[in-house]
Order: C-alpha cells, then structure tokens, then sequence
C-alpha cells in the first residue's frame, strides 16, 4: 500500500508542460480490497490521465466486481481487460509489460505512458509533479518514490522503520557523493533513487526504442531503469 509522489521539489502548481495523452497502465491481481481506492485517487488527479488500462490476470476474488461498482462515475476512460496466464508463466513483470503494450496502441507519437501499482493510491498532485517535472528537465523518463500509508506503516515494528530511515539516510549521501563525482544537471539533487513500479512515466518514443518493459518475471522496474540507462535516455526521479 503505497502513497506515490514525485520528489522534484518544485512547486505542484506551476507546469506549463504542452497537454499530451496520459496513458496508465495497472497490472492487477487479486486486489479486490485496494483496486476501488487505487482507482479513487486516480479520480481527485489535479491532472487527469485521459485512459485507465487495468489489466486484470489470474485473478479469483472480487477485484472485477469491486471495479464494475465504479461504472460511469470515473473522470476518465477506463478499459478493463481480463487475462489468464499459463500458471508457470505468470508473473507481475509480464502483466506490467503486457499491461503497458495495450495501452501503447492508443498512443499518440508525443504521449506518456505511465504506470503504477493496483494497491497503491497516487497522492492528488502525482501525476501534475511528474509533468512538472518533464517541463522543467529535459528528460524522457520519470520515476517517482512510493512510500507507505500511514495505516500500513503502523503495521510494521518500530525498530525496521528505523533500519530504513538509517538504511535511506546512508544511501542518499553515496548518492550526493556520485552526483559530485558525476553530475547529471538533468537529475540533480534533491532527488531519489527508487525505481518502482508504483510511480513510472516514460514517452511513447523512449518506451519504444527500448522494445518496451523487459520480460522479466520480477523486478521489471528496476530493470526498465536499467535499459533506459543503457540506451542513454535521461530520467529524472
């Protein structure tokens, strides 16, 4: 349960980012207890995403009933596609790239194709500090962080909130470290350095030079980040 939010530092309210077509893509399964507040903060976007694509695989609870309940009263289109995979061939990371493939055929040469998590719920200015951060960078890829919600961090013992904060506190000054090493004025600080499947926007153009999201079973994010850098496509976190 992930409250999303890109950490560019710069003001919500001012991007003047040219309106392009905001694809998202969720790979869905068994969700049916988050997939109604996912789609809910979706709806409060400052900037609303023009098509929702939820890709529903290998699912046996409520989720599909739970998303028919919202029928006619989402601020945007919002398609519902029902998938099966080979038992042995299922895996988040194909339903994120299939996910992310159907909704490229709607694509616009200029959109952004983006994506996040079904049992997350997108901060109201998500998606408006994500364009704001492609007007204000010159960059073709943006990742956002994930944090958890209130509620589900009272969940986990106080002592591995603690290991984090040190473990995050630890990384960020390796991070400043390589940034005075190796500046990247696209990506200066503040940034962050997660890669997560919660908060991804890419181009239409940069997703298909690098043949979309890898096929991986498990960690397809990071390895989307990963292509990226190797084919010299700035990202800004």
């Amino acid at each position: 349960h992930k409250n999303n939010r890109e950490n560019t530092g710069l003001n919500k309210n001012r991007h003047d980012f040219i309106r392009k077509q905001i694809l998202v893509s969720i790979p869905v399964r068994n969700e049916e207890e988050h997939i109604v507040p996912c789609l809910l903060a979706l709806a409060r976007q400052e900037t609303q995403p023009d098509k929702v694509v939820l890709w529903i695989n290998n699912t046996t609870d409520q989720t599909h009933e739970r998303v028919a309940s919202l029928t006619n009263t989402l601020p945007f289109e919002l398609e519902i596609v029902r998938v099966v995979y080979d038992p042995g061939l299922a895996s988040a990371g194909l339903a994120r790239r299939d996910a992310m493939a159907h909704a490229a055929q709607y694509a616009s040469s200029d959109a952004l194709l983006v994506t996040t998590d079904a049992d997350s719920e997108a901060a109201e200015d998500w998606l408006s500090r994500t364009l704001n951060a492609f007007t204000h960078y010159p960059v073709e890829a943006v990742f956002g962080r994930a944090l958890l919600l209130p509620e589900e961090a009272r969940k986990i013992p106080f002592n591995l909130h603690e290991d984090k904060r040190s473990e995050q506190a630890y990384g960020a000054l390796l991070d400043q470290i390589a940034l005075l090493l190796y500046p990247e004025p696209h990506d200066p600080w503040p940034r962050h350095t997660e890669h997560s499947g919660a908060s991804i926007a890419v181009t239409y153009q940069a997703w298909s030079r690098v043949g979309g999201m890898p096929a991986v079973p498990t960690s397809e994010d990071r390895a989307f980040y990963q292509v990226l850098r190797k084919n010299r496509i700035r990202v800004r976190h």
